[in-house]
């Protein structure tokens, strides 16, 4: 790096060129990758759509079938778990 305080008005002048001369040329590299990636980011970006087409005919059967009712007279417990069903037999037991 140079040291300003030693220089004369003309090297400082030059000096002052040269830091433009420089800032200019970055600036314009940095202008040519911005033209380079100003396509690139477009291109990306002009995916085609995406469309979406309804079916036309409804799902079909899911497998669902009817099937009896229950009736009990005093109470019931149902459960999946055998553990849940002693439980809820317990508690309708004991009046709850």
């Amino acid at each position: 790096m140079i040291d300003d305080d030693k220089l004369g008005r003309t090297q400082m002048r030059v000096l002052r060129v040269l830091r433009a001369l420089r800032a200019l040329r970055a600036l314009r590299n940095g202008a040519q990758r911005a033209l380079w990636l100003a396509p690139m980011l477009l291109a990306s970006c002009a995916a085609p759509a995406l469309q979406y087409e309804a079916p036309n005919l409804p799902e079909g059967p899911s497998g669902y079938a009817t099937k009896p009712g229950w009736a009990v007279s005093r109470f019931a417990v149902a459960a999946a778990n055998p553990l849940a069903t002693d439980a809820g037999y317990q508690v309708l037991k004991a009046g709850g």
